[in-house]
């Protein structure tokens, strides 16, 4: 195993997110989710309308031209119809992908194309009626635009402007005491379907505000319930527990010391193994006691840089992993709970050390960030699945099958303690970041 430590030179620059930012995926997410969901709408009415324009223009405009066009709408309808069927069957995390939203976009561009040409391709040039039977029905296209895709404000803007554009500099270049007038209703048309479009989207983003935020008051109180539920589980069994396990140590202890090690080895072994146990045992029932009792942290003014010296040189690191530090030494005594910190920074090495089995880089590094102070523990491991990222500090969840899910629960609960935050940032099979974050002041009163 190696280890490395260095100081940074000059602090970082970072600062805190905005506290807004922690919507901003779950926004994104739900807004291209409810364009899919409005989606089918808008293709029955392409499909219905295009129609509709054939056999209203048929005695006017060549058939061919109006079956070239008619195939256009429909066959782009076919694979957007296809490509709807495939990210309602994706998984949860599969929607999540980025690219969901361009391909809708790319969708919709194109569907503003074959439908903007149309006052150029099947165009009725003799016929005022025809003309402007072919603007209300892109003008009902726009209209119904404004509910289906009020949640992609800018792809919606950009199909108002492939639809509205060409008919409107048509009809200025035809000229005259009809066509003029048509132009500029067409034009106020368009502004007014924009403006009504934002009016909406204002409203659904609201309204998704106020869902996410009663969400995540639900998942608060679940999760106090949880806890004063595993508190008074482990208040009451503890004392019970501990009290045997007591007694079996001093029993293991007594017969380790009856029986000769060399005569009995393979009794002695197991003797061993017990007293890890009870140790193990013993551990898990102060992790749940530590999730669920609320322990005020005993601040003192303290060196985070040396904490972390001090457990970097102490810990035992596999020989196939690396450990960096980068620790700045601009950092600041300050007041914070030494066993509270220690007990953090040892979990989350812990988690890197086990999500790298084969081998890897282990970076911790600490900067200051105005008046907080950050603490980086980045592995190069196995990272994490994305559906998992928003239950990893919940008490007793865990994805190995050694291990009862406490660890990234006292995590999260002793930075609490200190009016701190932590973040999480992974990939699969590139490595997991835990960032946290703890003011240089803390004010005892609201512990």
């Amino acid at each position: 195993m190696q280890k490395i430590f260095t100081f940074n030179t000059e602090p970082g620059t970072g600062v805190a997110p905005d506290s807004d930012v922690r919507y901003a995926n779950l926004f994104k997410h739900e807004l291209i989710e409810q364009a899919y969901r409005h989606l089918p709408a808008g293709l029955f009415a392409n499909l219905g309308l295009s129609l509709l324009v054939v056999a209203g223009l048929s005695s006017k405009v060549a058939s061919q031209k109006l079956l070239l066009w008619l195939a256009a709408i429909w066959g782009l309808s076919i694979v957007r119809a296809f490509l709807i069927r495939s990210y309602n069957t994706s998984s949860p995390s599969e929607k999540r992908q980025p690219h969901w939203g361009v391909i809708f976009t790319v969708g919709v561009l194109f569907s503003g194309f074959f439908w903007g040409v149309s006052p150029y391709y099947i165009f009725a040039a003799d016929s005022v009626p025809h003309q402007t039977f072919l603007v209300f029905v892109i003008g009902g296209m726009i209209a119904g635009g404004t509910t289906t895709m009020a949640s992609m404000q800018k792809t919606y803007r950009s199909f108002v402007l492939l639809l509205g554009t060409p008919v409107t500099v048509k009809f200025i270049l035809l000229g005259g005491e009809t066509h003029i007038p048509m132009a500029m209703m067409v034009l106020i048309y368009l502004i007014i379907c924009i403006i009504m479009s934002s009016h909406i989207h204002t409203m659904f983003i609201s309204s998704l505000r106020l869902r996410l935020e009663n969400r995540e008051v639900q998942k608060k109180l679940l999760k106090q319930e949880r806890l004063a539920a595993i508190g008074k589980l482990a208040g009451s069994v503890a004392h019970d527990i501990r009290n045997p396990l007591g007694s079996i140590r001093n029993s293991i202890y007594f017969l380790s010391h009856t029986i000769e090690a060399e005569t009995d080895s393979k009794i002695y072994r197991h003797l061993g193994l017990m007293d890890r146990e009870i140790d193990r045992a013993n551990t898990i029932i102060s992790g749940l006691l530590d999730v669920s009792v609320k322990n005020e942290p005993l601040l003192e003014e303290d060196d985070l840089n040396l904490l972390i010296r001090t457990l970097a040189d102490d810990f035992d690191i596999p020989e196939n992993i690396t450990l960096k530090t980068e620790l700045d030494p601009s950092l600041p005594v300050f007041m914070f709970d030494h066993g509270q910190i220690q007990r953090v920074i040892q979990n989350l090495i812990t988690n890197a050390i086990q999500a790298m089995p084969d081998g890897g880089t282990l970076h911790i590094e600490s900067s200051l960030q105005k008046d907080i102070v950050e603490i980086t523990v980045r592995d190069s491991g196995s990272g994490i699945a994305p559906e998992n990222l928003n239950d990893i500090f919940e008490p007793l969840f865990t994805t190995r099958t050694r291990g009862v899910g406490l660890g990234l629960a006292i995590v999260r609960t002793f930075i609490e303690n200190h009016q701190g935050t932590i973040t999480v940032a992974s990939e699969i099979n590139r490595g997991t970041t835990f960032t946290i974050r703890l003011p240089v002041q803390i004010e005892q009163k609201k512990i």
